[in-house]
């Protein structure tokens, strides 16, 4: 008599012949490489990154323990992605330039992400109640096989989720939180086979989240922690691992503020006061903009994956407590926590919680999927990137000819002036390449309908990573010319040596300019911006409105003058001029 297992999942040894290791290492070097270098700043947080990591100074304790730039103590984040940042750029700095060093650490922050999310799986999909039915008539898959199947399945759905492409390619604390994230599900995993030392690691995540990120984040990871521990049932005392990942995670955090008092007790107590009550405004009840940012966006943010990762949830749903479920949803309904406790945290970065979870449940919800429900996930990939491709060719040769006239003038509206250079011939050519390729793997699925159920996975992370290489190379100088602050720094730098500016020694004082900004102009210049009110400038930068000064002409007081350079589509233009009592008349 069979010994049917209850289980949705029916795989046989020939769909989960393993996926070959050089195609699956190659696609995770080639997406994680591409764009990564070569481009500009093109986002707020990775010019406040960059702003903190340069000015971090490890002969100063107070200057690495205490996160601060262009005069703003920043209490938002923690510490954490500004030290591996800056330890990269003293490493790397002086051969690749501070830029590309800071953004190595996005490097280390994917691997993380990457192997905790494929061992994490091949650790529940090895266990004997996530094995699939066995098989009247073929051969059941092997639990060997089967894990690496599920393992390969669950990083390629990572590698394909929308939302988070472009922050994978920037050095920014989202993508450290993310890791740790990651890492704190690793370790539940790992806690049912080696209990105190995969608990012992998801207490580390714990505490890292919070240098990474906020309090809130680290305590809706630990959260998760807890409830995977308590729901699921591995070996080990229950009471022990509760124990040890909440010890653990005090101690990984504790580290921080034990040494910034031992090294810099003066400043240690204001600061800490700062960042504990930001953490207090972080707490309350959710902001009802970030539940409509989450209904318009999770859709697309979290595609491919959140399909199968409910379909998972629906197949099992008269057994959730089955492990390679109850462990996701554990971090699932933890995040639900976090997001209703929230009051002043994005919706998109406590996502990243559920990033690990949901990528294992999409692999499990997949594999319960009949063949034709398997078939649309190649065949959405096919169609989607296609269409994707198609678009952005389309409008790359519109900006190269001139026509249609609609779409080149499209692409210029995005440029700060006409002159922005074309994409050179050698990224053309590997645009072309990637093209070709694609149409290559495209044909084929539609000529052949393969037995191997990573296909569908693979051809969506490949669709996915031909896309964005192809976007960077055709488009990269027309996205750095929409989000480079180069043109206005040098403007700025130049109307600052006919006020008799001196480098090193003078400042401008940037109060209403943000962060992000000071940040990046001080990047492109060898200007000193500060936000701080005790800091002695003799020169003053502030925002003016574009359309406010057109609808009501005013005179600006003797010695400003407002920089021609802006970025394109803004209406912001910048008010120099020295410091002092700004006095603006209106023209009679």
């Amino acid at each position: 008599m069979l010994d049917l297992k209850p289980t949705p999942l029916n795989v046989t040894q020939e769909a989960a012949h393993k996926m070959p290791r050089f195609l699956l290492l190659a696609l995770l070097t080639i997406f994680i490489l591409s764009g990564l270098f070569g481009r500009d700043l093109w986002s707020s947080a990775e010019s406040r990154l960059l702003a903190e990591v340069v000015s971090i100074d490890f002969t100063d304790p107070a200057s690495w323990l205490f996160p601060f730039a262009s005069g703003e103590i920043i209490t938002e984040q923690g510490p954490l992605p500004g030290w591996i940042g800056a330890i990269f750029t003293t490493l790397f700095g002086s051969l690749v330039g501070e830029l590309r060093a800071m953004r190595l650490s996005s490097i280390l922050w994917f691997a993380i992400s990457t192997s905790c999310i494929w061992y994490g799986t091949w650790f529940l999909a090895r266990r004997r109640e996530a094995q699939p039915v066995e098989q009247a008539f073929a051969r059941q898959a092997q639990y060997r096989d089967f894990g690496r199947l599920m393992a390969d399945a669950a990083t390629l759905f990572f590698i394909s989720l929308f939302g988070i492409v472009v922050k994978q390619h920037e050095a920014v604390f989202e993508t450290a939180e993310l890791a740790f994230s990651c890492a704190a599900f690793f370790g539940c995993c790992w806690a049912l086979t080696r209990p105190y030392w995969g608990s012992a690691l998801a207490g580390f995540a714990c505490g890292a989240s919070i240098l990474c990120s906020n309090l809130l984040v680290g305590a809706t990871v630990l959260v998760g922690c807890l409830m995977s521990h308590i729901l699921v049932r591995g070996i080990g005392d229950t009471a022990r691992k509760i124990f040890t990942t909440v010890a653990v995670a005090f101690i990984t955090f504790g580290l921080w503020p034990l040494v910034a008092y031992l090294l810099a007790g003066v400043v240690a107590g204001d600061y800490f006061n700062l960042w504990a009550q930001r953490q207090i405004q972080i707490v309350g009840f959710f902001d009802p903009q970030e539940i409509l940012w989450f209904v318009k966006h999770f859709i697309w943010y979290l595609c491919p994956a959140w399909p199968f990762a409910f379909w998972a949830i629906w197949m099992w749903r008269k057994n959730l407590t089955i492990t390679h479920i109850a462990l996701p949803l554990s971090f699932c309904c933890a995040w639900l926590i976090g997001f209703i406790l929230s009051s002043d945290v994005a919706a998109e970065t406590l996502l990243s919680v559920t990033i690990a979870p949901l990528c294992v449940l999409a692999s499990f919800g997949l594999m319960a999927c009949n063949r034709s429900t398997k078939s649309m996930l190649e065949l959405f990939s096919v169609a989607i990137f296609t269409l994707a491709l198609t678009g952005v060719w389309a409008y790359f040769i519109a900006w190269t000819l001139g026509f249609p006239p609609k779409m080149h003038w499209s692409i210029l509206r995005l440029t700060a002036d006409e002159s922005v250079s074309h994409a050179h011939w050698t990224a053309i050519l590997v645009a072309l390449v990637l093209l070709v390729f694609w149409l290559y793997l495209c044909v084929r699925r539609l000529m052949r309908r393969p037995i191997r159920f990573w296909t569908g996975p693979w051809l969506s992370a490949s669709g996915i990573t031909v896309l964005w290489i192809s976007a960077v190379c055709l488009f990269g100088p027309v996205i750095d010319s929409n989000r480079t602050y180069a043109n206005i720094a040098r403007e700025m730098s130049q109307e600052l040596k006919t006020m008799h500016y001196v480098p090193g020694v003078d400042c401008v004082l940037a109060q209403t300019l943000p962060l992000s900004e000071r940040g990046a102009i001080e990047w492109h210049s060898n200007i000193s911006l500060t936000a701080s009110e005790s800091a002695s400038c003799r020169f003053v930068v502030t925002h003016v409105s574009a359309k406010a000064q057109a609808k009501n002409p005013t005179k600006m007081a003797p010695g400003f003058v407002v920089l021609k350079s802006f970025r394109p589509r803004s209406d912001t233009r910048y008010l120099l001029g020295p410091a002092g009592p700004v006095l603006i008349e209106k023209q009679l």
